[in-house]
């Protein structure tokens, strides 16, 4: 890590976490296009756990799902190992689809850790920007952790992209009969007091990826649909 930070000014570091159904190549494959369009900038790192490995979907599903949660210890060593590195000034974390369920446990977890021997998590860890994209998580499971266990004050900046027409994850809402998955999440879903809230939390985004006329349904839009990357 040492070596690769010297190469770049900037001396942070940008964590793709993957979801369900990803063979090696193809989360590298997705950082490897970020970090070229970020402007090179940083260290990109990929961070994988055991996904991918069965033929039925449905039972594929099942498996990859207890596989993200037996990885959080693991993800949890993990952050800390990269937060001690020599140079790291920042690390920003991008999870995406059942990667989300990951990286929000595993920061739950450093958060309780960390807060109980009177740390800070954020300059422990260096959590820059924390990104939830198509986050496969039940709604109300996922907003209480986020809102009454106050995550959404641990990184800079956190940062949701949804899509209500996300057809995968439209296919975990059945599966699960839930209200519905964070990454589907509307406007309509909030409160009047959660609206509230949430205008006054500046460093969270929530990012609609519909886009006027747009074709795509898929359950990979922030990176494969051009639209969907805020300029």
């Amino acid at each position: 890590m040492a070596e690769r930070l010297a190469l770049t000014p900037k001396k942070e570091i940008y964590i793709f976490i993957h979801g369900i159904g990803s063979r090696f190549e193809e989360p590298t494959y997705v950082l490897a296009g970020l970090w070229h369009f970020m402007g090179r900038c940083g260290v990109p790192v990929v961070y994988t756990w055991p996904a991918g490995g069965g033929t039925d979907p449905l039972r594929n599903y099942t498996y990859d799902r207890e596989s993200s949660e037996f990885t959080v210890y693991h993800l949890k060593q993990f952050l800390r190992l990269l937060a001690s590195c020599p140079g790291v000034e920042k690390v920003h974390i991008l999870a995406h689809s059942s990667g989300t369920a990951s990286a929000l446990a595993a920061l739950r977890e450093l958060t309780i850790e960390i807060r109980a021997a009177g740390g800070d998590t954020r300059q422990t860890l260096k959590i820059g920007c924390f990104v939830l994209a198509a986050a496969d998580m039940d709604l109300e499971v996922s907003t209480q952790r986020v809102g009454a266990e106050r995550l959404m004050r641990v990184p800079e900046q956190m940062v949701l992209y949804v899509s209500p027409v996300d057809t995968s994850l439209r296919q975990a809402d059945w599966l699960f009969d839930s209200k519905g998955r964070l990454g589907q999440f509307e406007a309509a879903d909030m409160t009047v007091r959660g609206a509230e809230l949430l205008r006054r939390l500046p460093d969270i985004q929530i990012i609609d990826a519909r886009v006027a006329g747009s074709w795509f349904t898929s359950h990979d839009y922030f990176h494969s649909h051009p639209h969907s990357v805020p300029t």
